[in-house]
């Protein structure tokens, strides 16, 4: 097994591959003989929605969902991810690729970022809802939302005019022909236990 940014504190993810050298050598194992021996060691599975949510509560991109190849880390709120060498001021300033699209948002900011949202009623609201002020005025769209289990109340993320994206500012999602209320909030939605080993 091995573990990775979507497992629970005492989680892991695990890909089972056949007998090494062969035809077969990436032909997955029959399922019935993986499941027989990780159950006698006390493993359980859990499907792609339960990573899911854990990925969400977490406040995890999903590449393809709240990531894409047009997305900065400056609107996805990762800026983490670009070494301080490497940005204004540093000993090796800029040279990657989108470099002086980035430096210009992290000087002026951005017209739209990700952001978390928190649901005021236990109405789930999923990828690709609408986003409106109170006025009904179009201000974003969710990329990916779930009733969070662990919180006991829906959850999303999204990409808001970066005038809305401030916390504990409301906003409503159009579902099923209803505006839901949401709240801005801080991520993670749940505080982070990764294993560092």
């Amino acid at each position: 097994p091995t573990l990775t940014a979507f497992a629970a504190p005492r989680g892991g993810a695990i890909r089972a591959l056949g007998r090494p050298g062969g035809a077969h050598a990436r032909a997955p194992l029959r399922p019935k003989i993986r499941w027989i021996h990780f159950f006698a060691v006390g493993v359980r599975p859990c499907g792609l929605g339960a990573r899911d949510t854990l990925r969400l509560e977490a406040g995890l991109c999903l590449h393809g969902h709240d990531i894409d190849a047009k997305t900065t880390p400056v609107e996805a709120g990762l800026t983490w991810a670009i070494q301080k060498v490497r940005r204004e001021g540093g000993a090796r300033h800029g040279g990657y690729p989108g470099s002086d699209v980035i430096d210009g948002q992290l000087a002026r900011g951005v017209s739209h970022k990700r952001t978390g949202l928190q649901g005021l009623e236990r109405v789930p609201v999923r990828e690709g809802a609408k986003l409106v002020d109170t006025h009904g005025h179009p201000i974003g769209h969710v990329t990916s939302g779930t009733l969070s289990p662990s919180l006991n109340h829906p959850i999303a993320m999204a990409y808001l005019a970066s005038n809305h994206a401030i916390p504990h500012h409301e906003v409503f999602a159009e579902v099923r022909g209803k505006r839901q209320p949401m709240r801005v909030v801080d991520m993670p939605f749940s505080p982070h236990r990764y294993f560092r080993g």
